[in-house]
């Protein structure tokens, strides 16, 4: 039977694995369960056990209270953040590049949330050539 609880959890997963674009073959592998055992969890009609709770966090870099609860305090350190994965995996210079290489892509001025949001997508990009 789901719960939202168990919804909410499997909504995160899901969100997590298409950021991190893993399919669910890829995450369950990780994981060691079945693929039709993961897209149970993502549509929260089953749990797991704690123990693979903390592993999808390690995976996804996100704290285990984000995971189960959503917590969504900003003074939480290790709330999910695109941003703090994408620059936690490249070096200063690689992220100067990044940025500058937005900047100079913009024709007009951009709020942080679009240079976030483009620095994302190069990201992806960048990790692809690699």
């Amino acid at each position: 039977m789901e719960t939202k609880c168990e919804i909410g959890i499997g909504k995160r997963i899901r969100e997590l694995r298409k950021f991190y674009n893993m399919t669910r073959k890829t995450l369950a592998e990780k994981l060691g369960i079945t693929i039709s055992y993961l897209g149970l969890i993502e549509r929260g009609q089953r749990g797991t056990s704690v123990k693979r709770y903390k592993e999808i966090c390690i995976l996804f870099h996100v704290s285990l209270d984000y995971l189960l609860a959503g917590n969504e305090d900003p003074q939480a350190q290790s709330k999910f953040n695109p941003m703090n994965v994408c620059k936690s995996n490249l070096n200063k210079n690689e992220i100067r590049y990044l940025t500058d290489l937005v900047k100079a892509l913009s024709l007009s001025k951009h709020t942080d949330d679009e240079v976030d949001s483009l620095f994302q997508a190069l990201y992806r990009q960048w990790e692809l050539l690699k």
